[in-house]
């Protein structure tokens, strides 16, 4: 959708991320319109696990902007690429700050709508502990915008086809109960380096998310010692009808946090 820059703030010496339309959808006036309400939803969110937005809008030369913050650090998905799944303990920690951050979100009403260990960035702390930073909040879009997973005109789906709910596969409305099948497929796939599903193929996957229910996590990563609190938060999660799962993403992840972790 966008290349994103790394810029400087000329009177603050501040480095920023800057995103640009790429050329071909900026003069595509529905996506630009999608753009920049996504920014506006996004500024709207002040939280310290949601990447701040700093300025919108369109330069001299008519190409659509957003300046936010630059976060220094690695995203979840180089992370599982490079150095393989992380513990469960780290990654119930890093799926707690993503709640929170959601959490903030739903309260006003804004979906992310693309929720992905791409989209989590991870800094460190003055500790040196994680802080995750929940980046691409600009395609979110408010529940009461009514709109699913949206095949534009230009031909891309806004989302991306692995992590979405079913709802959004199908093309529904979207409340916050979608991030938190995509917050539960995220937590699958950081502490176990899969998905919950037998397909490989995009396509398979999402029919399969349609018709089958989720594998257990001990029979995707049989090295993983899942405590039976962990897998029944993790199903809660992932049901298929929405009305089924946690109503906010902070009750999935307390119910993460309050299991018994193995010894």
């Amino acid at each position: 959708m966008g290349s994103v820059y790394l810029g400087e703030h000329l009177r603050f010496g501040r480095h920023d991320a800057i995103k640009v339309l790429q050329g071909g959808i900026q003069h595509d006036r529905a996506a630009t319109e999608r753009f920049l309400r996504g920014a506006r939803n996004a500024s709207a969110i002040n939280h310290p696990h949601v990447c701040t937005v700093y300025d919108f809008g369109d330069t001299d030369e008519g190409h659509q902007f957003l300046a936010m913050e630059f976060v220094d650090g690695v995203s979840l998905a180089d992370i599982i690429e490079e150095s393989g799944p992380v513990s469960l303990e780290r990654g119930i920690e890093i799926t707690r700050q993503i709640g929170d951050a959601l959490d903030a979100a739903h309260h006003l009403g804004i979906v992310h709508r693309d929720l992905k260990p791409g989209n989590v960035m991870l800094a460190r702390d003055r500790s040196g502990r994680d802080h995750v930073k929940v980046v691409d909040f600009d395609i979110a879009k408010g529940t009461a915008e009514g709109e699913g997973s949206e095949v534009t005109r230009t031909g891309f789906v806004v989302g991306t086809p692995e992590y979405m709910s079913p709802e959004q596969l199908t093309g529904d409305p979207l409340d916050a109960r979608s991030d938190i099948y995509s917050l539960a497929l995220v937590f699958a796939r950081i502490i176990t380096g899969k998905l919950p599903f037998r397909s490989t193929t995009t396509q398979n996957l999402m029919v399969e998310r349609l018709t089958e229910q989720p594998l257990r996590l001990s029979d995707i990563a049989p090295t993983v010692s899942v405590p039976a609190a962990i897998q029944a938060a993790v199903d809660h999660a992932l049901e298929r009808r929405r009305e089924d799962r946690p109503s906010s993403a902070g009750e999935f992840t307390a119910a993460l946090a309050g299991s018994a972790l193995p010894k």
